[in-house]
């Protein structure tokens, strides 16, 4: 083992001992942090920064001089170690983390190949897909992760900076702000035949079973025929609203490529959807950055030759963009998409992970668990992948993918959750009455809202005669005004030593669920958030 090498791992060791404030357990974690060769300056600010947080950090530069096979094989066995030792130390119980601060080029920190053994998902430039999964795993075959790990693709210090810039904004501002309980769902057509049956019914299931009522959801469908649809020409910048709208997840679904996602087709056109280059217009008009899952084909494409970026780079490197991204390195299965988006939705949304390198670790493992709710749709899948002649097995399916959705962003990141649920509501049929626990004053904001399926202005909605419908764009921009707006009635009220009471009154007969969002202070000055929901019909 070459000096540097064994001197990071021995200091590691020493680091590993109980000591000062890390023995009483108020260590954020143990992270390391693989740099490449001109990002020393970057990562010596980040070992900072998480430092001061409570983190134990070991850098480890990765050594352009050896061979890329050779600079895989040392950095993979040094990391193992390293979480091996870690977990028969005295802190073994505390989070591991690794960061790999770096481009995946041949000067850089390279990713590991795989052989695409699905014809179907072959891409016609490359018959393997990348990964940086065996980093965290105890071989490179091996399908199970064992630690958190995130990649920052920076080229250079300034763009390793402007990131890291980007993660002290976000953990400094995410104490609070309504953007946290936001989630923006996107979606473009499926055009996978059986399987877009398939997606419907899981979404359907996702967000009645797992998405709790005080979320407040958007969804933008490109589709013509959707009330969800944007004019057809507009569609870029309406996903540019979205993301710079502040959310605490952008989940984008259905088709794309390494350099964005899938097109819009209307009346014999191709109307462009979003791409590398509309980031330049991409600007964050409030709240945070949201966590991006890109479930589709190849928008993780982080090993373009000549110095091109995937989406999910420019994104995450974008200063306005998402504070992380996991998304495809090539094409995805549908089946396993949409496992993935239910396992991170779930994981953020009722687990509450704390950080975002926690939220990929487990979603990954949930994918090689069957559930309940996967069950059910096994056996949907099951029916498709005999008529449709899969190649792969399911659970091959789901191995692969583990491998081949990566995380570009901090591991370290510390989530802005949703307030907790924390509201307790009671209703008579006219008044409501509340109650938050701690909160010594505060205002409460209450929502009636109709189902999500609905809307509040549904009779104005105009219907699209078809995909033909030359009047489809006029209608598309009258309706995607109206289509995510579910409140019926908005209202406040003062709290005082934890109570507040809304006469109601006769709700109107499209509210089925009323929100409650509460924000104020404890005895000593604490601020506090607490949302709660209630059904009423």
């Amino acid at each position: 083992m070459k000096p540097l090498i064994l001197a990071s791992l021995l200091w590691f060791v020493v680091s590993l001992l109980p000591q000062g404030a890390c023995a009483r357990g108020e260590e954020g974690g143990v992270l390391w942090i693989v740099h490449a060769e001109g990002l020393k300056s970057a990562a010596q600010a980040w070992r900072d920064y998480r430092e001061a947080a409570g983190w134990r950090v070991t850098l480890l530069p990765a050594d352009p001089s050896l061979a890329i096979a050779e600079r895989r094989a040392e950095i993979a066995g040094l990391l193992r170690a390293a979480h091996r030792l870690h977990r028969e130390s005295p802190r073994g119980e505390v989070p591991f983390a690794a960061l790999l601060l770096g481009d995946a080029d041949e000067a850089g920190i390279p990713g590991f190949y795989f052989p695409q053994t699905d014809p179907a998902l072959r891409a016609r430039s490359a018959r393997d897909y990348l990964s940086d999964h065996p980093y965290r795993a105890a071989a490179d075959e091996d399908a199970a992760p064992l630690f958190a790990l995130g990649r920052v693709p920076a080229r250079s210090a300034e763009e390793a900076l402007a990131v890291l810039d980007k993660v002290r904004r976000y953990e400094a501002d995410g104490g609070g702000g309504e953007w946290r309980n936001r989630v923006i769902y996107a979606a473009g057509e499926g055009r996978f035949g059986m399987f877009d049956v398939l997606f419907e019914w899981l979404f359907r299931q996702m967000v009645a079973r797992i998405v709790p009522d005080t979320v407040e959801l958007s969804m933008t469908y490109a589709k013509v025929t959707s009330v969800y649809c944007p004019p057809p020409a507009e569609l870029p910048d309406a996903l540019l609203a979205r993301l710079g709208e502040g959310a605490l997840l952008f989940n984008y679904v259905g088709h794309g490529s390494s350099g964005g996602l899938d097109a819009l087709r209307w009346r014999g056109e191709r109307y462009p959807s979003l791409g590398v280059a509309d980031l330049a217009r991409l600007k964050r008009a409030g709240g945070g950055a949201p966590v991006a899952l890109l479930a589709c084909c190849s928008t993780g494409w982080f090993d373009l030759d000549k110095g091109r970026l995937c989406l999910a780079e420019a994104l995450l490197l974008h200063r306005d963009g998402p504070i992380g991204v996991i998304a495809g390195s090539r094409v995805t299965h549908p089946y396993a998409s949409v496992l993935l988006e239910k396992d991170v939705t779930r994981l953020l949304l009722c687990e509450r992970v704390a950080t975002l390198g926690e939220l990929d670790l487990r979603a990954k493992e949930e994918m090689l668990r069957v559930d309940e709710m996967d069950e059910e749709l096994d056996d949907l899948a099951a029916t498709v992948a005999a008529a449709s002649l899969w190649k792969c097995g399911l659970e091959e399916v789901r191995r692969m993918h583990v491998r081949m959705y990566n995380l570009l962003g901090d591991p370290a990141l510390v989530l802005a959750l949703p307030p907790r649920p924390d509201v307790r509501l009671e209703w008579d049929g006219a008044k409501l009455q509340g109650s938050v626990a701690g909160m010594a004053a505060g205002r409460a904001t209450v929502f009636v809202e109709t189902e999500r399926e609905s809307m509040a202005r549904e009779s104005e909605i105009v219907d699209v005669d078809g995909p033909d419908d030359p009047r489809a764009e006029q209608k598309a921009r009258h309706n995607y005004a109206l289509a995510n707006d579910r409140v019926l009635r908005r209202m406040e009220a003062s709290i005082v030593a934890g109570r507040f009471a809304v006469d109601l009154g006769q709700l109107p007969a499209a509210a089925r669920v009323v929100r409650v969002s509460a924000a104020g202070r404890d005895e000593k000055g604490k601020r506090l958030e607490a949302v709660g929901s209630i059904r009423v019909k």
